[in-house]
């Protein structure tokens, strides 16, 4: 179930998160994604694998609805505001 946190705390989690890994976030914003997904007629049984994985995180960490809907719709799908 999601949480209660807005988007400006998932910012400053992940951000501290990236540089407790040794990220230097001075080379891409945390959610500045490089990878553009796969063709609609390409995607592996990995690929959805993976992303159920990721959506089930997201949707399970403290990060609000209205968070989950905004990162799906807009930094995963390529749709909302920004």
């Amino acid at each position: 179930m999601v949480g209660t946190w807005g988007i400006e705390k998932v910012c400053n989690y992940l951000r501290k998160v990236a540089l407790e890994a040794g990220h230097r976030l001075s080379e891409r914003d945390v959610f500045v994604f490089t990878d553009h997904p796969p063709r609609w007629d390409d995607w592996t049984e990995e690929d959805l694998m993976l992303l159920n994985r990721m959506l089930r995180a997201l949707y399970n960490s403290p990060a609000s609805f209205k968070v989950f809907e905004m990162i799906v719709a807009t930094y995963l799908l390529g749709y909302g505001d920004n």
